[in-house]
């Protein structure tokens, strides 16, 4: 499973222990991380604002996306 954008991207990590990891794009920062019911709630700092990002922990996808306006 691997999910990319300019952003991050997410993949399994080496030896299949079920967990994801994720790489942030060069210049990105996370703010605070969470979990709560079976999601991984990012707020990221990026060069081009702040966003707050939702995974699904069991898939590793990208549920929700909040990011701030200009």
């Amino acid at each position: 499973m691997a999910i990319a954008d300019w952003r991050w991207s997410v993949a399994e990590p080496e030896g299949g222990n079920g967990g994801v990891a994720v790489q942030l794009a060069p210049g990105a920062h996370i703010i605070s991380a969470s979990t709560d019911a079976g999601k991984l709630v990012l707020h990221v700092t990026t060069p081009s604002g702040s966003e707050v990002d939702v995974f699904d922990l069991a898939t590793g996808q990208l549920t929700s996306q909040v990011k701030d306006s200009p």
